[in-house]
């Protein structure tokens, strides 16, 4: 199973990412602080011609193009294995492109293996929505 997450950063949860950066990371107090801090009180606003929208909060965005931008959406990315390895699924992992594998032994007697494996997809699929 191939997944590539379109419009990647625009769907990291600043609430996820401290929780994945304190839990799996082991990041804390003022280290923590400090990246939460660079995450929130984040708007945006759009200028056209000379109309300038109003400001909109933003708190499920990583910046793209900064300096820092990249290393959050790395960190939950990094994260995805562990959450796959603990359905049994291997993966692997390259940006925000995820190849998780799912093998059955294919019985032409019985479909069980194959409705197994499926089940085990969608599982995995449903936790990763959720994780995202």
């Amino acid at each position: 199973m191939l997944i590539d997450l379109s419009a990647a950063f625009d769907t990291v949860s600043h609430q996820h990412l401290s929780s994945i950066l304190s839990s799996q990371f082991l990041l804390g107090g003022s280290v923590l602080k400090w990246i939460e801090s660079y995450l929130t009180g984040r708007s945006f606003h759009a200028k056209v011609a000379d109309s300038l929208s109003d400001s909109v909060s933003c708190d499920v965005v990583v910046t793209q193009g900064s300096v820092l931008g990249s290393v959050p959406f790395n960190c939950i990315m990094l994260a995805l294995p562990t959450l796959l390895s603990n359905l049994g699924i291997g993966s692997h992992v390259y940006a925000d492109d995820t190849q998780f594998l799912v093998s059955f032994c294919y019985d032409a007697e019985s479909i069980e293996n194959e409705v197994a494996a499926c089940g085990l997809i969608a599982k995995a699929l449903s936790d990763i929505e959720s994780f995202i």
